[in-house]
């Protein structure tokens, strides 16, 4: 699996930590996953672990067709003084073989589906995560799929899923009528899913940033337990209350 990472060395500004910059590396997200996948196609692993597989997740698809013409366009240029071999394929689609693509609101990656294939799309909500369409999911991706099939649409949604995973939700939750939008939200009739200021809380605690932090707004605590890994910062932390 391959995740994109935050932009980490953006500068505060003059005044200080800026939590604008966060906005920023939050657009550039999925794109320091182009990165990644460069290293993975060019590097060789491909060729020497031809069975692998990979899953690009919560990086969006747009870029992608860009992504492979340019590392078709590097191979085809470059390669004489690179050191790079494909043998009879482009890199493009020795990569495309071998990698399923996921998203979670990408309306032009949609319209774009075709350069990358629609068997090797999966979409993908992020729940919890602030990035999340949810609660209105349903409403949102259909949105996004315009025109679309429902040839593709029921890949893109569920099949993909279920065949790269081996994972059947029918046969998990007791059929198919069981797992329409509208069974499953009667399942979830009475929860409350409006959406509130988090300062009308006392403590609360959020990732996905990594950074381990503890902040005030108001009278609200705030607290980023950071990664259990210690990957990116290199130390682990977690929060206990």
């Amino acid at each position: 699996m391959t995740h994109p990472t935050q932009a980490l060395h953006i500068p505060d500004t003059q005044s200080g930590r800026d939590e604008r910059k966060l906005a920023i590396g939050s657009a550039m997200m999925y794109l320091s996953n182009a990165r990644i996948l460069a290293n993975l196609v060019f590097s060789g692993v491909l060729e020497r672990f031809p069975t692998v597989k990979f899953v690009s997740v919560e990086s969006g698809i747009g870029w992608i067709p860009y992504f492979l013409e340019r590392a078709d366009y590097v191979y085809q240029h470059h390669r004489e003084w690179t050191g790079t071999d494909f043998g009879d394929q482009l890199p493009s689609q020795t990569f495309l073989e071998k990698t399923i693509f996921c998203f979670i609101d990408d309306a032009f990656g949609l319209e774009s589906r075709h350069h990358i294939g629609v068997d090797r799309i999966c979409w993908e909500c992020d729940y919890p995560h602030s990035d999340s369409t949810w609660p209105f999911s349903p409403e949102t991706l259909a949105g996004s799929f315009g025109d679309a099939s429902d040839h593709d649409i029921d890949r893109i949604t569920h099949l993909n899923a279920m065949r790269h995973f081996g994972y059947d939700p029918f046969a998990a939750l007791g059929g198919k009528q069981h797992c329409t939008v509208g069974a499953l939200r009667a399942q979830a009739a009475g929860h409350d899913v409006s959406e509130r200021s988090v300062l009308a809380h006392a403590i609360v605690i959020h990732g996905h940033t990594h950074m381990q932090e503890m902040k005030t707004r108001g009278d609200t605590l705030i607290v980023n337990p950071g990664e259990g890994c210690g990957w990116l910062y290199g130390s682990p932390s977690a929060a206990i209350l």
